[in-house]
């Protein structure tokens, strides 16, 4: 038993993304931090260009933020290929860290910006495989 292509393909997606993320954070961090006013209105670039102390820090929670996606998003990717597309009753709850991600975004972001509005579109995309992948879950039971 799988449970099916459109699961598997949403967290396929959103795992490549997230490593395509990841290594741009980790190896030029400053893309990280120049994504920040537009879903937070904090001018990380503007503060590290006055203070060469918080450029450091700031950098360095980049890469140290990069890692961190890179660890989750890959081992999504891994589960999805795996366990997930398999019908693990384990993967699919832990699976729902993404919808739960995703509407954590949608309130600690700047309403109204368009990475405001991408939250909720993954979010829904996230319950949506969530919600198809349990119902072959659960018929196969």
């Amino acid at each position: 038993m799988t449970v099916g292509r459109f699961p598997v393909g949403v967290f396929v997606l959103i795992s490549t993304a997230g490593l395509v993320m990841a290594c741009r954070a980790m190896a030029a961090p400053e893309t990280f931090l120049g994504m920040l006013p537009a879903v937070s209105g904090i001018d990380a670039l503007g503060i590290a260009s006055r203070d060469a102390e918080a450029a450091s820090a700031l950098g360095f929670l980049g890469r140290w933020v990069g890692t961190a996606l890179f660890g989750a998003n890959a081992i999504t990717l891994v589960l999805a290929l795996g366990a997930y597309r398999n019908g693990d009753r384990t993967a699919w709850w832990a699976f729902w860290y993404w919808p739960a991600l995703f509407a954590s975004h949608a309130l600690m972001y700047v309403p109204g910006t368009p990475m405001w509005y991408v939250q909720f579109v993954n979010c829904g995309l996230a319950t949506a495989a969530q919600i198809v992948a349990w119902r072959r879950i659960a018929a196969a039971r």
